[in-house]
């Protein structure tokens, strides 16, 4: 979950609230572009455990001639990244904390 504020002067956004222990994300049969919602970094492999992720991730890469490039499974995911994900058929990915 993302927003976003507009704010016309400096100022300070105090945020207040208990940290979940995992986040739970939906995905749908085909591709999903998704963030990575944790401080941990994992693998591709250990991150999808569960989803059934049939294809190469993929990420944004500004050099690559498509502008995407496709990671191995041994990438790590990065907190607050996005990457392209697919699925065969719809699943409920959960991202621990």
């Amino acid at each position: 979950m993302a927003f976003w504020i507009n704010i016309t002067e400096e100022a300070t956004l105090f945020v207040y609230g208990t940290p979940e222990a995992s986040t739970l994300i939906n995905l749908y049969a085909g591709w999903n572009l998704v963030g990575y919602p944790t401080e941990t970094m994992q693998n591709i492999t250990d991150s999808l455990t569960g989803t059934d992720y049939d294809k190469s991730v993929e990420i944004h890469n500004p050099a690559s001639p498509s502008l995407i490039q496709e990671v191995s499974d041994s990438y790590l995911m990065l907190p607050g990244q996005g990457y392209w994900v697919h699925v065969p058929a719809d699943t409920l990915w959960v991202v621990n904390w």
